[in-house]
C-alpha cells in the first residue's frame, strides 16, 4: 500500500550567524515545524585576502542536521526556496566536483557579506563599468559587492602560481544548487542567466552580460560564475528550487496589494530597503536598480534597492566597546536592554520630558564601516559630538539614544530619497521588520519625523519572516507563478503613543538637518586633506 504523505514545502534562511530551516503546508501555507543551526563567521584581521569568512560545509552541515530534525521524509515535499547573505563561494573544480578553496584555509571558503577588503579593485571596476551600470548601482560600485571582490579574487590568483578551474557562486545559489542534487530537484532557476536588463542584482556575480564578464570584470578562462549545468536531474514532483538574496526573501513573507506605495525595511545588523516601481529606466543617485528578475522574468515590476552596512551594529559595537557595557556577555544583552529602557523611562518620569531633550546636545553620525547609500562612499565613517570624560551608565543611555535618533534619520532620508521616483511624495506605507523594528523606541521616533507615514508592522514571528518568504518564493517557482500572486500581507499598524509634543518634532527636525550637515562636512574635511596629499606628490613629481 502506497503511504500518502503530506504535502509540505521547505523555506530556508540563512542569516549572518545562523539558518532558519522551516517546513509548510503546501496547501494552506500555515507553519509546520522550524529548526534553527547557529552557522559562524570569521574575521581575521591580518590577512590580506579575506576578512570576513564562513564555510560552505558548515552552512550545508547545518542545513541537513534541520532537515533531519525536522523529518522531511515523512512529508512529500512540493518546493523548497533559499534566501541567504549576499555572500560569495569560491570552489576548485575537478572532474566536476566543487572543492572549496580559500588560499588561507581552503574550508573558508564562503567570502561574507561583511567583508569590504575590495577596496583597489572597486576603484578598478568603476573605471571600467559604463556609466549606465554603474548607475543601477546607485553610481558606483562598493567593495561589500561581490563584483570587486570577484576581481580580488582574480588579483590573487595572480600572486599564485595555481592554474586550476575555479567556480565562483553567489551563496545562496550554491546552498539551492547544492540541495537539488542531493535531492534530486530541478535547479535551473538557480544557474547564472543574463537577467532581462543584463545586470546583477546588487552588484552580485550572477545574471550580467557575457560583455560585462568580458571587459569589467575581465574573467580569465579558468574563472566560471555558476550554478553551470554539471548535470541535471529530473525532478520526480517537478520541484524547481529557487534562491535570493534574503533581504528579497524578507520582503516576499510580507508583500503588500498596493506595491508602489509601500516601502520595504529590513532592519537588523544592516538595514535593506526595497522599493517595487513599474519604471524601468530610472535612476535614482546612491540606490541600486532598477532590476529585473526579482519577483519572475517578466517585466512588469522593477525594483529598487539601497542599504546601509551599519545599524543594529552600532548598537552592537556600543555595548561592545562603552566602559558601562563592554564587561557584559552578549547573552545577557536583553536584560542590558531592559536596564536602558527602565532608565530611560525614570528619567522621562523625573524630568517629565522625553529622553531627547537630555541629548540634545549630543549629535552622532553613524557610518561605521562606510557608506552603501546614498554616498556610495566606502570611507564614510563615524562622527560624535558631544563626548566628555563621562563613561557613567547614563553615558551609555544617552549614546543609545543618539544611535535610535541616527537610524530614524536615515530612514527619514531614504524615504525622501526613494519618493523622488514619482517627483512627490508618494509612499504612504512602511512596511518594517527585522530585530530594530521590535524597538518601539525607534518606531517612535519614525511615528514623530513621518506622521503621514503608516508603519506597518509583520503579524508573524519576525524571526520566521526570510524563511517564510523563501518557502512563498518556491512555492511560486514550482506553480511557474510570480511571487506576487501566492504572497501573503499580513501586517498590522504601528500606533504610537497619541501624545506628540511640538518641540520634541522641531528638535527632531533640527537634528535631522544637523544629521545631513555632519555628513557633508566630513567629505569636505576629506577632500581638504586629500587635495593637499595630492598637491604635494605633483610637486615631488616634478
Amino acid at each position: 500500500m502506497v503511504e500518502n504523505k503530506p504535502t509540505a514545502g521547505i523555506g530556508i534562511d540563512l542569516g549572518s550567524s545562523s539558518v532558519r530551516v522551516s517546513l509548510f503546508n503546501f496547501q494552506n501555507d500555515q507553519i509546520i515545524a522550524y529548526k534553527i543551526k547557529t552557522v559562524p563567521y570569521y574575521f581575521t584581521p591580518e590577512s590580506t585576502n579575506w576578512k570576513y569568512t564562513q564555510s560552505s560545509r558548515e552552512i550545508l552541515t547545518a542545513i541537513d542536521q534541520c532537515f533531519q530534525e525536522l523529518n522531511i521524509d515523512k512529508h512529500e515535499i512540493k518546493s523548497c526556496g533559499v534566501g541567504a547573505t549576499c555572500s560569495l563561494a569560491i570552489f576548485q573544480t575537478k572532474d566536476n566536483a566543487l572543492i572549496p578553496w580559500n588560499l588561507d584555509d581552503p574550508d573558508k571558503n564562503v567570502v561574507f557579506w561583511m567583508d569590504s577588503i575590495a577596496i583597489k579593485e572597486t576603484q578598478e571596476v568603476n573605471k571600467l563599468a559604463t556609466p549606465e551600470v554603474q548607475a543601477h548601482m546607485g553610481g558606483s560600485f562598493v567593495p561589500e559587492m561581490a563584483v570587486p571582490k570577484l576581481r580580488h579574487f582574480i588579483d590573487i590568483l595572480k600572486n599564485t602560481d595555481n592554474n586550476s578551474t575555479f567556480e565562483i557562486i553567489d551563496l545562496h545559489r550554491y546552498i539551492a544548487m547544492s540541495l537539488a542534487q542531493q535531492n534530486g530537484w530541478d535547479y535551473t532557476n538557480v544557474c547564472n542567466f543574463p537577467n532581462l536588463n543584463e545586470i546583477g542584482h546588487d552588484g552580485e556575480l550572477a545574471g550580467w552580460s557575457s560583455a560585462f564578464y568580458e571587459n569589467v570584470l575581465q574573467l580569465p578562462p579558468n574563472i566560471v560564475i555558476g550554478p553551470t549545468k554539471h548535470s541535471q536531474h529530473s525532478s520526480k514532483q517537478g520541484l524547481k528550487v529557487s534562491s535570493c538574496i534574503d533581504c528579497y526573501s524578507n520582503w516576499f513573507a510580507l508583500l503588500p496589494s498596493n506595491l508602489q506605495n509601500s516601502l520595504f525595511i529590513v532592519g537588523g545588523t544592516s538595514t535593506c530597503y526595497l522599493y517595487a516601481s513599474s519604471e524601468f529606466s530610472h535612476h535614482i543617485p546612491g540606490v541600486w536598480g532598477p532590476f529585473s528578475n526579482i519577483f519572475d522574468r517578466s517585466d512588469q515590476f522593477s525594483i529598487y534597492e539601497a542599504g546601509q552596512s551599519c545599524t543594529g551594529k552600532l548598537i552592537e559595537h556600543l555595548f561592545k566597546t562603552h566602559p558601562a557595557s563592554s564587561h557584559i556577555d552578549t547573552r545577557d544583552w536583553p536584560h542590558l536592554f531592559s536596564q536602558i529602557n527602565d532608565f530611560i523611562e525614570k528619567v522621562e518620569q523625573n524630568t517629565q520630558d522625553s529622553i531627547h531633550m537630555q541629548t540634545k546636545h549630543m549629535f552622532f553620525y553613524g557610518d561605521l564601516d562606510g557608506n552603501r547609500t546614498p554616498y556610495a562612499d566606502p570611507s564614510m565613517s563615524g562622527m560624535f559630538i558631544g563626548e566628555t570624560t563621562d563613561t557613567s551608565f547614563r553615558n551609555l543611555v544617552y549614546k543609545y539614544v543618539s544611535i535610535l535618533e541616527f537610524i530614524a534619520f536615515q530612514i527619514k532620508h531614504m524615504l525622501a530619497i526613494f519618493n523622488t521616483l514619482n517627483g512627490d511624495e508618494d509612499i504612504s506605507n512602511l512596511q518594517f521588520c527585522g530585530s530594530l523594528a521590535k524597538n518601539k523606541r525607534l518606531l517612535n521616533l519614525l511615528a514623530l519625523l513621518n506622521p503621514r507615514l503608516r508603519i506597518a508592522m509583520p503579524e508573524m514571528d519576525v524571526a520566521l519572516m526570510g524563511a517564510y518568504g523563501s518557502y512563498l518564493m518556491g512555492k511560486a517557482s514550482t506553480s511557474d507563478k510570480s511571487i506576487v500572486e501566492v504572497a501573503h500581507n499580513q501586517t498590522y499598524s504601528y500606533r504610537p503613543p497619541e501624545k506628540t509634543d511640538g518641540l520634541l518634532v522641531e528638535l527632531l527636525e533640527v537634528k535631522y538637518q544637523i544629521y545631513f550637515n555632519m555628513a557633508e562636512q566630513q567629505r569636505k574635511y576629506r577632500k581638504q586633506v586629500n587635495n593637499v596629499i595630492e598637491n604635494r606628490t605633483k610637486l615631488d613629481k616634478n
